[in-house]
């Protein structure tokens, strides 16, 4: 294009004017990419964390979720940062501990049957870390719920 607008004569005006019509559509191109790139990444971390609400008992480590984002983990960790203003490990303590929540007040399942299920090994850690996240221990919870109370009057 550049060669062509470089001539002189009766139709170099026309190459110039191509010329910069391709510029700037590329331009328009770019700046449109640029801000639909973050909702692309917006909707790739949302579709993230829809699998991990699906299944939060499978091995969810930062790096996996970042994988998953098809980022490194710092970017994901920044993209978590703008989009949610919580850590990952935050989120998925807390998807982790509302499926937990659900489990205790609406199945008759044992601690170790719902601390597997949400991803822990280790019935004392999952007993930990719920009593640290609602206020109360897992099998207070279960037994304030079976009583009747409401979940919101439970936690």
């Amino acid at each position: 294009m550049q060669e062509s607008a470089a001539t002189k004569g009766p139709g170099a005006t026309a190459p110039v004017g191509l010329a910069t019509y391709i510029a700037e559509a590329i331009v328009r191109d770019l700046k449109d990419e640029q801000a639909t790139s973050g909702n692309r990444l917006r909707l790739r971390l949302t579709h993230v964390w829809e699998e991990v609400n699906a299944n939060p008992g499978a091995e969810w480590k930062l790096p996996v979720l970042a994988k998953r984002m098809h980022v490194s983990v710092r970017q994901f960790q920044r993209i978590m940062k703008e989009n949610y203003d919580v850590t990952a490990e935050g989120l998925l303590m807390r998807i982790r501990m509302e499926h937990a929540r659900e489990l205790l007040s609406s199945t008759d399942m044992t601690m170790m049957m719902i601390a597997d299920r949400i991803g822990y090994q280790c019935v004392f850690a999952f007993s930990k870390g719920f009593k640290r996240h609602f206020g109360m221990p897992p099998g207070a919870y279960r037994k304030a719920a079976n009583q009747g109370l409401a979940p919101e009057d439970v936690a």
